[in-house]
C-alpha cells in the first residue's frame, strides 16, 4: 500500500510523487501523469503528523498543463476539506495509506471550481492544518 509512482522534475532536481494506486493481486502500481518523464517506484511512508502536510502545484494551472493538486506527506488516512473564502464545503478528500491525496479542482458535483483561493482544513493524527490553494484558470 506504500508504493507510489514519482516524476523526476529535471527543472527543481527533486522526485515528485504522483497519487498511485497498488494491485497486490496483478503486482502493479499506476499513476496518472501529463507528460513524459523519468519515472521511478518509490515506497512512501506517511507521515506522524499533519504539521508535515505540503500542496503542490500551488498555484494549479490547468493552462500549463496541470492536472490535479497533489497534497503529501500526510498521515494515513487524514481527512481533507476544501473551503471557499467564504466557508462553504467545496470537497471532502481521503489520504492514501501512503499519505498522499489527490483533488482535480472540481467540487463535489463535479464541476470546475473558480480562479481563487481555497483553504484545506487537513485533519488526522497530530492535529489539524490549515493549507491556501489557489486556483488560476
Amino acid at each position: 500500500d506504500r508504493l507510489i509512482l514519482a516524476r523526476y522534475d529535471d527543472d527543481k532536481g527533486v522526485w515528485v510523487p504522483l497519487v498511485s494506486t497498488v494491485d497486490k493481486t496483478n503486482r502493479q502500481v499506476t499513476a496518472r501523469t501529463n507528460h513524459f518523464s523519468t519515472f521511478q517506484i518509490m515506497q512512501v511512508n506517511p507521515s506522524a503528523s499533519v504539521q508535515d502536510a505540503k500542496v503542490f502545484p500551488n498555484p494549479f494551472r490547468p493552462p500549463r498543463g496541470h492536472t490535479s493538486v497533489t497534497f503529501a506527506n500526510l498521515p494515513a488516512d487524514a481527512s481533507i476539506k476544501i473551503y471557499t473564502l467564504t466557508g462553504s464545503l467545496v470537497r471532502e478528500l481521503i489520504a492514501s495509506a501512503s499519505g498522499l491525496s489527490s483533488w482535480d479542482a472540481k467540487n463535489e458535483s463535479g464541476e470546475s471550481v473558480a480562479s481563487g483561493v481555497y483553504f484545506a482544513l487537513i485533519e488526522g493524527t497530530g492535529g489539524k492544518k490549515t493549507l491556501k490553494v489557489a486556483i488560476e484558470r
